[in-house]
């Protein structure tokens, strides 16, 4: 999609109002009067992660981690930039450290705050995925898939011995191990010490999403990957050895 020279290096929350093969027709939320528009498919991504350590109190702790150099992304006009980082402060009065940043593009600058600032997160579209390099680590997004829909309700098998001789028609109150009970109807006459099977219904647990991470390319067996969850928590995962052919 043709950039603007003064938008050069600048992103911009969207909705999709349609899609159409190759193209999208998209609307920004930051420019409530403009008018919608299409634009190639390939040149949206999903929006990016919370980041790293993000999901504690402290949202702007992962900019502590941030030297002079860091090449990151800060809000203004209703969009996200690229900036570096040149220079850090700590005002007397505040004790909030400022962030004089840099545009590679334009050479503008700009002093904020951490809440203004995010990491500079790459989209590979060939696998799906968020990364990026922070404290001299590289994150990568772990993804999640959602597990089919299962019945509410699951069986399990019981055995019990009858504690006594039964006739036909009683009933017999039996404990689960999850302390819920039962009742077991005898259908025949049966001897004390009759083993005692049957099928019985218990709520089934809801299934649980799983994660899974594309490890970044250039990784071999035995690295380590920093591993980012949605919502900002951390997780470190050893690369596993390549299945078998």
């Amino acid at each position: 999609m043709p950039v603007e020279e003064s938008f050069r290096g600048s992103r911009y929350e969207a909705v999709v109002l349609e899609t159409d093969g190759g193209r999208t027709k998209i609307r920004f939320t930051s420019f409530t009067e403009e008018e919608a528009e299409w634009v190639p498919t390939n040149s949206l991504r999903p929006p990016p992660p919370t980041p790293p350590g993000g999901e504690g109190r402290n949202p702007n702790a992962w900019a502590a981690k941030l030297r002079v150099g860091s090449l990151v992304e800060m809000y203004a006009d209703g969009g996200w930039w690229d900036v570096l980082v040149g220079e850090m402060s700590t005002p007397r009065f505040t004790r909030e450290v400022s962030y004089l940043c840099r545009s590679p593009n334009s050479g503008d600058e700009h002093e904020v705050t951490a809440s203004y600032l995010r990491p500079r997160w790459e989209w590979r579209p060939a696998y799906s995925q968020w990364a990026t390099l922070h404290d001299g680590a590289v994150y990568s997004l772990l993804m999640t898939v959602q597990p089919p829909p299962v019945a509410d309700v699951a069986y399990i098998s019981v055995t019990v011995v009858a504690p006594r001789a039964m006739q036909k028609g009683e009933t017999l109150r039996c404990a689960l191990p999850n302390g819920s009970f039962f009742q077991l109807p005898i259908s025949g006459n049966i001897a004390a010490g009759t083993p005692l099977s049957c099928k019985v219904p218990q709520k089934a647990p809801p299934p649980q999403p799983v994660r899974f991470l594309i490890v970044p390319p250039g990784m071999g067996y035995g690295a380590k990957v920093t591993a980012l969850s949605p919502n900002g928590h951390v997780a470190h995962v050893g690369v596993p050895p390549a299945a078998p052919p």
